[in-house]
């Protein structure tokens, strides 16, 4: 009775097919990261993403930041690494209050 209950159970060809693709983009991920080298973060990168730029930023000390420009939302956010590990939230900043704060000091420099 039992070879009977197993010979029922049958994986649906839909099913084996998505696992086969699963493991063939699982071996492309594992392929393209292998090309990418050691994991080294340089400062001056950047790249963006739909509405979302990134840039990494030195900012003295041997230490970088890395500020990301929310566009669809008008901020900027800061983030740095504490204790060489683990990625910090230092703020985040209105894009029209720093235009505002930028006017405003360069008024005064200039007087």
């Amino acid at each position: 009775m039992s070879n009977q209950a197993n010979s029922n159970r049958r994986i649906a060809p839909g099913v084996t097919t998505l696992w086969a693709a699963a493991f063939v983009i699982f071996a492309m991920i594992l392929m393209q990261a292998s090309r990418l080298g050691p994991g080294v973060a340089y400062a001056n990168d950047s790249g963006s993403v739909a509405d979302l730029a990134l840039a990494t930023v030195a900012v003295g000390n041997n230490e970088d930041v890395m500020v990301v420009l929310d566009g669809r939302a008008e901020k900027v956010m800061v983030y740095g690494i504490s204790g060489n590990r683990q990625l910090e939230f230092l703020g985040n900043h209105s894009v029209s209050d720093l235009y505002i704060q930028g006017r405003q000091s360069v008024g005064r420099r200039s007087r």
